[in-house]
């Protein structure tokens, strides 16, 4: 019978059955979740009825949940949805095959939660910084850009969006900068990610010790008093997903 894998942790976090939390997550998720254990390294799974895996938003977010609600009680590996083996002997293959790389993920990860850090253009400062740059002073323009043909209005526009462009991203840059300065006194884990749209000016992900959160906390207050025409979201503690990445064998 097939199984779902929600997560990987390290046996010496297990000694004794966890059998409450498996029993609330069970009921509460209605799945019937047990753990399948190698010998250094075990798995919460599921059984399931098929190796199809249902992508439906509602099973998505359900196994989302339950990864959750495990890595608030141990330090886990997540497996991310859609990992599915399809007999208890391949689980088990996974995990003494992989047991190695397992571990030295998990005891990087021990104690660690993960959080996101993202700054955004407000609304209202978006608009303000596309008036302010909409026009270019006429002195500040090359000579060649200068006249009133049609294939100059074109190149100019081209330039002024470029030069738009340009202190946007040096402006981006800066945020980074104050946030790089500070976080790297927290923390060596940290990824700064390329922006999904040109409305992030930051958007990282950093993985520090559980104890260190109000100083994460800190690090937010001091950028969102250093930019507050802007939106500074601190989300999280999450599972490790960002940290956790292995090619399995």
């Amino acid at each position: 019978m097939p199984f779902i894998l929600y997560a990987i942790i390290d046996n010496d976090q297990i000694k004794g059955t966890p059998a409450n939390l498996i029993h609330l997550i069970s009921e509460k998720y209605k799945v019937t979740l047990e753990i399948i254990s190698g010998n250094t390294i075990s798995a919460f799974v599921s059984k399931t009825s098929s190796s199809k895996v249902d992508t439906s938003q509602d099973n998505v977010l359900k196994h989302a949940a339950l990864v959750e609600v495990i890595s608030r009680s141990y330090s886990i590996l997540p497996m991310r949805y859609g990992s599915v083996l399809t007999s208890q002997e391949e689980v088990l293959f996974l995990l003494d095959k992989n047991a190695a790389a397992f571990q030295h993920v998990l005891g990087q990860i021990y104690h660690k939660e993960e959080y996101s850090v993202r700054v955004l253009f407000s609304s209202s400062h978006n608009h303000e910084d596309k008036r302010e740059n909409s026009d270019t002073p006429e002195e500040s323009i090359p000579l060649v850009l200068q006249g009133n043909t049609a294939n100059k209005n074109y190149l100019l526009k081209k330039y002024q969006n470029h030069t738009i462009e340009e202190r946007r991203k040096k402006y981006s840059d800066d945020v980074k900068n104050v946030f790089t300065d500070d976080i790297q006194k927290l923390t060596s884990c940290y990824e700064v990610k390329k922006p999904h749209t040109a409305a992030f000016l930051l958007d990282a992900v950093v993985l520090i010790d559980s104890h260190k959160k109000n100083e994460l906390i800190d690090i937010v207050v001091k950028m969102q008093a250093m930019y507050p025409q802007h939106n500074v979201i601190l989300t999280g503690p999450w599972p490790p997903y960002s940290f956790t990445n292995i090619k399995t064998q």
